[in-house]
């Protein structure tokens, strides 16, 4: 995300916001965001969706995704309804302190290690998860998925889309389930 921003150029006087979503907590990436942009942000959103952080969070039942996802309509309305208006204004919900994403830094690139990804038998080779790697971290060898970067930005969308569900996270998603949006093509 701070490769992708630092990089904008905007010029001008345009409206500008910030749109991001979050699972439990919503983290401080508007706050990241925003510094990036040199105060040139009109207003800040974020919108609650399912925490796809399966190692900690189970989305294995409709009922545990519809936890996360009972206001996400209406709340996406009022985002749109302010955008149209171009109001101004902080209206992200539950930011976290900038000093606990700090810490929780240093817990990510703990976490990031692809030797944390396991595939089992299921795997059918399809290579749905080497398309979907936005960085390219992995690649099929012998068939079977293999992480050839030692690390990645584990948004673990290999393992939402795999159709087997065939990629785990160490031994903690097994049980907890895959998520990807009703409106994206599963197997694409």
């Amino acid at each position: 995300m701070e490769e992708y921003v630092s990089q904008l150029k905007i010029t001008g006087n345009p409206y500008t916001y910030i749109v991001s979503t979050y699972g439990t907590g919503s983290g401080a990436s508007a706050k990241i965001v925003e510094k990036y942009l040199d105060g040139l942000t009109n207003a800040k959103f974020n919108l609650q969706m399912p925490d796809t952080w399966t190692p900690s969070f189970d989305l294995s039942t409709p009922e545990k995704i519809a936890k996360f996802t009972q206001n996400t309509e209406k709340d996406l309305q009022t985002i749109i309804t302010n955008m149209v208006n171009k109001n101004d204004g902080n209206f992200v919900h539950k930011e976290m302190p900038i000093a606990i994403t700090k810490l929780s830094y240093k817990l990510y690139d703990k976490s990031s290690k692809t030797d944390n990804f396991t595939v089992e038998d299921t795997c059918r080779s399809c290579g749905l998860c080497v398309k979907s790697c936005p960085i390219n971290a992995l690649e099929l060898k012998d068939d079977k998925p293999a992480w050839i970067k030692e690390k990645c930005l584990i948004c673990l969308r290999c393992l939402h889309r795999c159709p087997e569900f065939s990629i785990q996270y160490k031994d903690k998603t097994k049980n907890h389930g895959q998520y990807t949006h009703p409106e994206i093509k599963k197997f694409d």
